[in-house]
């Protein structure tokens, strides 16, 4: 980690991102002011895995059409 935290000072700059836990036990959030930035650490880091979770199902967005998978079961039938 320090590794990277010293390539994002050298290259991107102290104000130009931010970093924190991602909630997850060896996890951590990156974020960037500009794309650039971001594409360079991407370029200079390949082997980190993108924990975007887009591909899960409880993502949801307007461009990706709903599935089965998406749509909540019906609710159980109430005997009375």
């Amino acid at each position: 980690m320090n590794d990277i935290l010293g390539w994002l000072r050298e290259h991107v700059g102290s104000e130009d991102f931010a970093n924190h836990g991602a909630g997850l036990v060896d996890g951590t959030a990156f974020h960037f002011r500009t794309i650039e930035a971001a594409g360079a650490f991407l370029m200079a880091f390949p082997d980190l895995e993108l924990a975007d979770y887009t591909t899960g199902p409880s993502y949801n967005s307007p461009q990706r059409p709903a599935s089965s998978i998406d749509r909540p079961a019906a609710p159980p039938k109430i005997p009375w």
